[in-house]
């Protein structure tokens, strides 16, 4: 019999926030209160009458921004140089707007943008986006030392053998959350989803013997991040 860590769940969790972390930001209740809003103003204008309209206004207002639908992204380099460089947000949108709104909105914004940032700014951020990617620590997970296989053994060792886990378990998984902060020291341990009082407070010691990782980056900055960490007792030692 040995022990199970089932998974190792990563959950980046930023320093600081960016319009492209929009939902973090202002919570999903409050976007769709704002849509819902400027939706309510649309009147008799088709979609994309409607969109050019807003879109002149907004970058009358340096208010840049672009769309697409998908609304959990995956990473997007290209969408961070646009914020950076040119602060221009990336917005991922849900089905309020029609694609034929956002399409018309993002061509009215592309013209718009391409007077005071020059005809190639889109294919100028794509080469700076392409370099970053292959840039060290632009983004990258924290690391236990040795990597998960020393993660599981440092868990394994210090439960293996524990008296305190009985014959017999009605519930058997174990879920419990640890933070990694910029400098890569570990806080906040944390049993999410306990077995019981006995084997939770066992866990949560190990945990708060866990030494320092190499911390997470995002964007090129250190940056906290949160391991989830479900683990087996069907398969410990005891």
């Amino acid at each position: 019999m040995f022990f199970i860590l089932d998974s190792l769940c990563v959950a980046q969790k930023h320093d600081s926030v960016t319009n492209i972390e929009l939902t973090n930001a202002f919570g999903i209740d409050s976007i769709q209160i704002k849509l819902a809003k400027l939706k309510s103003k649309q009147g008799l204008l088709s979609d994309c009458e409607f969109a050019i309209e807003n879109a002149t206004d907004d970058f009358h207002h340096s208010v840049f921004s672009f769309h697409s639908p998908e609304f959990y992204p995956p990473e997007c380099t290209y969408c961070d140089v646009l914020q950076m460089d040119y602060k221009i947000a990336w917005y991922f949108v849900d089905d309020t707007f029609s694609e034929e709104y956002y399409t018309c909105y993002d061509s009215i914004m592309t013209l718009r943008l391409k007077t005071i940032y020059g005809d190639d700014f889109q294919k100028r951020a794509r080469e700076k986006a392409d370099s970053l990617e292959t840039t060290d620590n632009w983004r990258k997970d924290a690391q236990f030392p040795g990597g998960v296989s020393e993660l599981m053994n440092f868990i394994h060792s210090r439960i293996t053998g524990s008296s305190f886990i009985p014959d017999t378990l009605i519930k058997t998984r174990l879920t419990a959350r640890i933070e990694i902060d910029s400098s890569g020291r570990v806080i906040n341990q944390k049993i999410i989803r306990g077995i019981n009082p006995d084997i939770d407070k066992k866990v949560l010691e190990v945990l708060m013997q866990l030494p320092d990782f190499s911390p997470a980056y995002l964007r090129g900055k250190p940056t906290r991040q949160l391991f989830y960490l479900p683990i087996n007792f069907d398969s410990i030692e005891h």
